[in-house]
């Protein structure tokens, strides 16, 4: 299932990479959506070629599943608050609002990576701290 939660999230990330979801503000935003992407794919490949043993694996795949749908969760509301904001200064503080939520998306998920074994961090994360 954290297989499955992340790439529903990589999904909803791809979406916003597309050229028409303009709602999704400044350069910074988009630079943070694809850090936070690089590192979900770096869990995907991580799940991938995982050499752990079941009982391990299935201890890092609830964790990552958690944190998945939490960031989801985060990601989701954060943009619904975009899409419902009805005058431009109203957006543009769900903007930043949403980039604030993004960097503490990206913490948490460095942070998981810390608590993962150690044949994670022979993968490609991208440090954000």
């Amino acid at each position: 299932m954290a297989y499955a939660a992340l790439s529903s999230l990589m999904y909803t990330l791809e979406q916003l990479f597309k050229p028409n979801q303009s709602f999704v503000c400044p350069c910074s935003t988009q630079q943070h959506l694809q850090s936070l992407y690089q590192n979900l794919s770096a869990l995907q490949d991580f799940l991938d070629d995982t050499t752990m043993d079941i009982e391990t694996l299935k201890v890092v795949e609830k964790r990552i599943r958690n944190v998945v749908y939490k960031a989801e969760e985060e990601v989701d509301s954060s943009l619904r608050i975009i899409i419902q904001a009805d005058c431009t200064e109203m957006r543009e503080g769900a903007c930043k609002f949403f980039e604030e939520e993004l960097v503490k998306v990206e913490k948490i998920f460095f942070l998981l990576s810390l608590n993962l074994p150690s044949i994670f961090h022979t993968k490609n994360f991208k440090s954000i701290i």
